[in-house]
């Protein structure tokens, strides 16, 4: 997409390889772990046009990060939680 108008849109491959059926407009695929690329492409992009910063905390999308803590210790069925010295940010995801 490019200013909200489709740049491009070309089908590459088969949708059944057996009977060579082509893919189409409309064929219905997974994508896996496809999506974090496209996520990394799409806030590459926020941070390129100055929309967003690499060092900024994920906290101020996600509130849920706030006050994190982080396990210091483990022992059997004991675990030891200290308060995150740093936030997570965009960078680090």
């Amino acid at each position: 997409m490019r200013d909200g108008k489709i740049a491009d849109f070309t089908t590459y491959g088969y949708r059944d390889l057996e009977n060579k059926m082509p893919m189409t407009a409309d064929t219905i695929v997974r994508v896996y772990s496809m999506s974090k690329v496209i996520t990394s492409a799409a806030v590459l992009q926020l941070i390129e046009e100055g929309k967003d910063q690499p060092d900024r905390p994920v906290a101020r999308y996600i509130p849920e990060l706030k006050n994190l803590k982080v396990c210091t210790e483990e022992r059997p069925k004991i675990r030891f939680w200290s308060d995150a010295t740093n936030a997570i940010t965009i960078k680090h995801l």
